[in-house]
């Protein structure tokens, strides 16, 4: 194979491979949710087992997507709604984090 085929399979097929690997290892360690040993358990998964480790994590993160709330703001009115926006906004940082579920 020449140089050229080379760059072009570093490029399109090894440098993504790397940079979805370091997403996922970034990605583990950044999680709030995981306790300490699911996060020991998925970065030793994806270090001995690089690109099955990677594509089972990404998959199984995709599973528990974002927090559905719409089921605690159906029975509220607009003015309801209007005002905890409101405070929302008028937080600061520090309330925003003492207020948030993931304590």
């Amino acid at each position: 194979m020449s140089s050229v085929t080379y760059m072009l399979l570093a490029f399109f097929v090894i440098l993504p491979l790397v940079a979805i690997w370091c997403y996922c290892l970034f990605h583990i360690v950044a999680r709030p949710d995981l306790k300490l040993w699911q996060k020991f358990a998925w970065g030793a998964g994806i270090l001995v087992l690089p690109i099955i480790g990677a594509i089972a994590y990404l998959i199984s993160w995709k599973k528990h997507g974002p927090i559905d709330d719409t089921a605690l703001w159906e029975d509220k009115s607009a003015e309801e709604i209007e005002e905890a926006v409101w405070q929302s906004e008028n937080m600061t940082s520090g309330d925003r984090f003492s207020h948030t579920r993931l304590q």
